[in-house]
């Protein structure tokens, strides 16, 4: 697991890990009394930058846990096509296009916080403000 406080080692591991481009998420969850956002994902690239799918291996589970959470925004913005054949939703849903580190000032929170936000190619949108940042990958 890595531990990241500030948004420059935010930005690098972020960075690290292709930005999460094309990744599904699996799980969002609000813990530890309301301060804390653990969301779960399928991370689909290999260690050399490769899809899985497309060399037959399993995506792996990655876990972004967010602690001291300040500021949390959830943006769905379902189309009439979703509400009117909402069975006609599956995963590709949750796939985000990529998750980019900014400015804490965007989301109009002082500097003591990073941010970043998940973007789908969309208008749907999750933005976090907090504090520390936890990453979990399992193999």
């Amino acid at each position: 697991m890595s531990v990241h406080t500030d948004q420059a080692s935010v930005a690098r591991v972020i960075g690290e890990l292709n930005q999460l481009r094309e990744c599904i998420i699996r799980r969002i969850a609000w813990d530890e009394p309301g301060m804390q956002l653990v969301v779960q994902l399928d991370y689909i690239w290999t260690d050399d930058g490769r899809i899985t799918f497309t060399v037959g291996q399993v995506p792996k589970v990655l876990t972004l846990t967010f602690d001291l959470v300040t500021l949390l925004i959830l943006k769905n913005a379902l189309t009439p096509p979703m509400l009117e054949h909402p069975d006609r939703l599956d995963w590709g849903i949750s796939e985000i296009a990529q998750l980019d580190v900014i400015e804490s000032s965007e989301l109009d929170v002082n500097d003591d916080f990073v941010a970043v936000r998940f973007v789908w190619e969309g208008r749907r949108r999750i933005e976090v403000a907090f504090r520390q940042l936890s990453i979990a990958i399992s193999k």
